[in-house]
């Protein structure tokens, strides 16, 4: 007769999360627990070694306990995230990759994007916890229009003694003379986190009218209808 051998695991996953300690060199007929490794939790499971196993290659008889990652919130969260209130406590089951991204967090207040935190597993099987995508939020700034737009529009009413906006805030667009059409809206994006950065500013839809001359020169005739 033989000792069984341990199971071969797919992943880096399974690796950090069974424990078969108890299991190693078990001879036939012999019962040990596969248990959950820290920092894994979940009830162990009993594996045996066959009665008349007499080949050492030849793996335990188990079935995989059900463990779970439990990704408790850190001690120090950085500056700008915050979680969102009454969220559970992310539970990991059945974890067959190497991190996840956790539900339940936002950007705090001042700041802007998506808040990702991702709880998972390094090389040496220890737990990490790591917070992307939100920034700070800035203010847009006053720029002078150039070329065509100089001539075209009226943003007399967006800095108004100031030389920001807040993200979020707005103010009207009006077309100059002889251009008409309008108004439309400029913005500094809710999202803007570019310090200083130009206001969003759509399609003002500002049109030069030319009319025709009351005074045509006699070398030239309008062909078509005449300008309104």
């Amino acid at each position: 007769l033989a000792t069984c051998a341990l199971p071969t695991l797919r992943t880096h996953a399974e690796s950090c999360m069974f424990d078969f300690d108890e299991c190693d060199g078990l001879q036939p007929g012999g019962k040990c627990e596969v248990k959950c490794r820290d920092p894994f939790q979940g009830a162990s499971r009993r594996a045996i070694c066959r009665p008349d196993n007499i080949d050492a290659q030849t793996e335990l008889t188990w079935a995989p306990p059900e463990c779970a990652l439990s990704c408790t919130d850190p001690v120090f969260v950085p500056e700008g995230y915050e979680k969102v209130p009454c969220a559970r406590p992310a539970i990991l089951q059945n974890m067959t990759t190497r991190w996840v991204v956790l539900p339940g967090w936002r950007c705090a207040e001042g700041y802007v994007g998506e808040a990702e935190v991702v709880c998972g597993l390094n090389n040496e099987c220890r737990r990490y916890m790591t917070f992307n995508g939100c920034k700070k939020a800035e203010n847009c700034a006053e720029h002078e229009l150039t070329g065509a737009e100089a001539c075209m529009l009226d943003m007399s009413s967006c800095f108004n003694g100031t030389s920001f906006m807040m993200p979020g805030e707005s103010c009207p667009v009006r077309c100059l003379e002889p251009y008409t059409g309008g108004p439309s809206i400029a913005m500094c994006l809710l999202n803007n986190s570019l310090l200083n950065a130009p206001l969003h500013l759509p399609d003002a839809g500002c049109d030069l009218e030319c009319p025709d001359p009351s005074d045509i020169p006699r070398e030239y005739k309008k062909v078509g209808p005449m300008a309104s």
